[in-house]
């Protein structure tokens, strides 16, 4: 079965001018139903402000309820469902299990050597994100640093270099790689 990727950019929106420290926890929690998709993260802090697609902030049906921190129930955490279809959210599928939104120019690059394999993807725009090895995410050895763009330097390529048998890679004819990309501000 082809791997399901998703176009999905997070932003949470301060209601207040004041910066209001939400404290995300960890990596945001995905699940890419046949339909939809839901996102969640987790917060240290009681979570203020909203989640939305990032460019429709203007569509009520693109963002979700917006939480004050001033009712008796204190949130940890926050979360938006959305249909593919709805939004500009996209469901994609790739054969070759690998993936840049911003367009990857021609194959990945793959150099496989006795011990270790290193892949990289040029891409046509700077690039914004990680790239990660599927299921393991949440494995800081299993995926790139993230570049946010925020530099002066113009990255215009995402790469990945790991040890055989780290994250459950194989010497095998391929590797299972997928990428994809959140903004949290």
């Amino acid at each position: 079965m082809l791997p399901r990727l998703l176009l999905l950019s997070l932003v949470i929106f301060q209601l207040s001018n004041a910066f209001v420290d939400n404290g995300i926890l960890g990596d945001p929690y995905v699940n890419c139903g046949a339909n939809s998709i839901d996102v969640r993260f987790d917060t240290r802090n009681t979570f203020h402000g909203i989640v939305f697609v990032e460019d429709h902030l203007g569509d009520p049906e693109c963002r979700s309820a917006a939480v004050d921190g001033n009712s008796d129930v204190q949130v940890r955490n926050a979360s938006l469902s959305l249909g593919f279809r709805d939004c500009g959210i996209e469901r994609r599928s790739s054969l070759s299990n690998a993936f840049v939104d911003n367009g990857i120019l021609g194959d990945p690059y793959v150099n496989c050597g006795a011990n270790s394999i290193d892949v990289r993807f040029d891409t046509r725009n700077t690039f914004h994100g990680i790239v990660f090895v599927e299921d393991h995410l949440g494995d800081p050895e299993c995926r790139s640093a993230a570049v946010d763009g925020n530099s002066d330097v113009q990255v215009r390529n995402a790469s990945l270099s790991l040890g055989f048998k780290d994250c459950g890679i194989e010497r095998r004819s391929s590797v299972s790689l997928f990428w994809n990309q959140y903004y949290f501000i």
